[in-house]
């Protein structure tokens, strides 16, 4: 199945409308997460979230984890740095992917972390491989109706899909919808029981789901902060059109947590063996 006009959205997004977030995302993170807990990543979780994760799918040295929607490379390259693991990073930005590369690079782990450029609908990859394949804040850009059918086909028996990821919490607006979809090159936002049910409905078994909403929305609140407390020094190195649509995209998404409309999750579930 193919989705060349979603693929092209997304492609859009992060490497025109956001071309420069890499030169101002180390800048706004650094404010809003500990030192010890920004490893580069883009979602709304830090170090300490992302190690729970990877406990929780039993990721460990030498494990073969894909990492759908790698993005910059943060989040693969601290799990090879830290547990030993093999990790393959998949994703449609070449901008971030470029980014990923140096980053394995930098961190001498050009052995343990290899990126591929393109799409997760495209991709040609071993089935029954992977003991693991992880998503940190990106596969709300992803159909999960057709999504899950692909990683369950790339999992061993007894491998574990683990993401983490914003969770519908209450009926939103025509406009809401627009703000937080459209805007973001998203189909759609699911709730814990879309994706439960979604799971369970590909045969996925022994859920664990934990609410990190609070977590969630006290990042979104001090994203917004940084951003209009480093506003001069981000038009700088970028332009005023840039920081404003990442300025709106991320408030959008801020107000609809506010609210209580919007939150966040995280979702383990294992492959059946058998």
């Amino acid at each position: 199945m193919k989705f060349t006009e979603l693929d092209e959205k997304i492609r859009n997004l992060y490497d025109d409308k956001m071309g420069h977030s890499m030169k101002v995302h180390d800048l706004i993170f650094s404010l809003v997460f500990p030192r010890e807990e920004y490893i580069g990543q883009y979602s709304d979780n830090g170090a300490t979230e992302l190690l729970q994760m990877a406990e929780k799918a039993g990721i460990k040295k030498n494990s073969q984890v894909l990492d759908i929607g790698s993005g910059p490379g943060g989040p693969a390259c601290f799990l090879a740095s830290r547990l030993g693991c093999k990790v393959t990073g998949l994703d449609i930005s070449t901008s971030h992917l470029a980014y990923a590369r140096t980053r394995a690079e930098r961190m001498s782990l050009n052995d343990m972390v290899d990126f591929i450029e393109g799409s997760v609908w495209e991709a040609d990859l071993p089935q029954n491989h992977y003991d693991a394949i992880i998503g940190t804040g990106a596969w709300c850009h992803l159909e999960p109706t057709h999504l899950f059918p692909r990683v369950f086909q790339w999992l061993k028996p007894g491998g574990f899909i683990a993401f983490m990821e914003r969770i519908k919490l209450s009926d939103l607006t025509k406009d809401e919808i627009h703000l937080l979809c459209d805007e973001w090159a998203c189909p759609s936002i699911e709730s814990v029981s879309d994706y439960c049910n979604l799971l369970y409905s590909h045969s996925f078994s022994d859920l664990y789901v934990e609410d990190m909403t609070e977590k969630y929305k006290d990042v979104l609140q001090r994203c917004i902060e940084a951003r209009l407390k480093m506003k001069n020094h981000i038009i700088s190195i970028t332009n005023e059109e840039f920081f404003r649509v990442n300025l709106s995209l991320a408030s959008y998404e801020e107000d609809a947590a506010r609210s209580g409309k919007l939150g966040y999750a995280m979702f383990v579930g294992m492959k059946h063996k058998h």
